[in-house]
């Protein structure tokens, strides 16, 4: 297979299949990894000494000092404690608040150095580092799943972030070598009695930057989730790429995200919906918005998560990202609020930070008078009859009413096409009250055409039920 011509492969998860003709995913993870922003894990934390011992180390709180601690280990070459950090990590399955994974974080930690100004002098050290603790833990599973990430970061150093065609043929040869020494690592890795389910991370990407074909990515994915299925990172790996921009076609990423937190279901499930939502469309770079996922369902996962795991700042950002993109300003103002100047490498650049902010505190004014209104639908979306009753509103409003929105859209439509309904309903499944957000003139064409619905009876009466639409004109 030419790696950079052109495949025909089929893609299959969980009775889903995905089939057609598209490029090589090592041409796409090459484009896109050189838009994608740099992330600076710690960017904004304070850095706290490093925990004095081991046992110190592995009950800290803290995820970036974790971080910091696991990194000077690596330049002490303190290669047992590394061994044992790892070991907990690993079995305990422990996560910080918010949900990341403490194993992920330690490979953080033992992987290239984050910072932009690091020396030439200090990545090569890491690399040495790393190949040391190979030559002295080689039946360990964790240097070689270090040294072969390692190994790919060093591919991408050397291709460098210039678009596919600017690439120069140096950097290609590097890069491709590279992913063929990760690749031979995690092989020889494949066989040792612990396993860990980074390994399969890692391998995801060396399938990426090799050009696998579908048929062989889905048979590593589906072996990866068999082994650790809340290992979330995987989900978001392949969800990322199931996106029509780069290499699914319409409505595959969503079928895939879907499916994926049906089959975890609950609560659990919709965290999962919630993870890889915000790892594709607030983490990766994409440059899509995936407004095709369920917004219903992204607030209920978030809302989830935090109550599990707790909220930190990264997470406040990326939810608020996605509620601009999904045009929910009410809810994006009140995270701006809390974020303050807070912003983390999730937008990308100040500018796109700020102009956000701004759009979200002006369309977000005009209804500060509605917000119990809008908590009071928010909280019924929270509850399984709520969030059930809203998905059956939304179907009967869009077929009973839909030309009626379509009519009213060719006087005004909204920036960025999407619009919040948000309707009271009766005992009886009468309107009593219709509100639209943003304010444009599309509530007021439509009031008079809704005052006369009926609509299923809701679970209690005088009951706020809203959903967003996208009128088309």
């Amino acid at each position: 297979m030419n790696k950079r011509g052109m495949v025909i492969v089929t893609f299959c998860l969980c009775g889903f299949i995905y089939g057609q003709e598209a490029r090589s995913l090592a041409d796409i993870a090459r484009e896109s990894k050189a838009k994608a922003a740099p992330v600076k894990p710690c960017a904004l934390s304070m850095k706290k000494p490093a925990p004095a011992t081991v046992t110190d180390l592995i009950e800290e709180p803290d995820a970036c000092t974790y971080m910091n601690g696991v990194s000077k280990l690596l330049a002490e070459r303190k290669f047992s404690e590394l061994e044992q950090v790892a070991a907990v990590a690993r079995s305990s399955k422990a996560r910080f608040v918010g949900g990341g994974w403490k194993l992920y974080t330690f490979y953080l930690g033992v992987g290239p150095i984050p910072d932009e100004g690091s020396s030439q002098a200090n990545w090569d050290s890491r690399f040495e580092n790393l190949k040391s603790w190979l030559s002295r833990q080689p039946t360990s599973v964790t240097p070689y799943v270090a040294l072969a990430d390692f190994y790919l970061s060093d591919g991408w150093k050397a291709r460098g972030n210039e678009t596919a065609d600017k690439v120069t043929e140096n950097g290609w040869e590097v890069f491709d070598e590279r992913a063929k020494q990760a690749k031979a690592i995690l092989i020889q890795a494949r066989g040792l009695k612990i396993k860990c389910p980074e390994w399969y991370r890692v391998m995801m990407t060396v399938a990426v930057a090799q050009g696998w074909t579908r048929e062989e990515e889905a048979a590593l994915f589906n072996e990866a989730i068999a082994f650790e299925p809340e290992y979330y990172y995987y989900y978001q790996r392949v969800g990322w790429y199931l996106m029509p921009k780069w290499y699914g076609e319409e409505g595959e990423f969503k079928q895939f995200a879907q499916a994926m937190a049906d089959r975890i279901g609950g609560r659990d499930g919709d965290i999962l919906y919630w993870l890889i939502a915000a790892g594709t469309v607030a983490g990766s770079g994409s440059g899509t918005d995936g407004t095709d996922l369920s917004w219903i369902r992204i607030r209920r996962g978030y809302h989830a998560l935090v109550e599990k795991y707790g909220e930190t700042l990264l997470r406040q950002n990326e939810m608020c990202y996605m509620a601009v993109k999904f045009g929910d300003a009410l809810l994006a103002a009140d995270l701006f609020g809390r974020i303050g100047e807070n912003w983390t490498p999730t937008w990308h650049k100040r500018e796109y930070f700020d102009n956000a902010r701004n759009w979200a505190t002006t369309h977000a004014a005009p209804l500060q008078q509605l917000k119990d209104v809008y908590s009071e639908s928010a909280a019924n979306l929270e509850t399984p009859e709520g969030a059930a009753y809203s998905e059956v509103i939304a179907h009967e409003f869009l077929f009973g009413y839909g030309a009626s929105l379509k009519e009213c859209a060719l006087v005004e439509s909204p920036q960025g096409g999407r619009i919040q309904i948000a309707l009271k309903v009766g005992q009886s499944g009468d309107v009593e009250q219709l509100l639209v957000s943003p304010q444009t003139t599309i509530g007021n064409c439509l009031s008079p055409k809704v005052q006369k619905a009926v609509f299923t009876r809701p679970p209690k009466p005088d009951y706020w039920v809203s959903f967003y639409l996208t009128p088309q004109r």
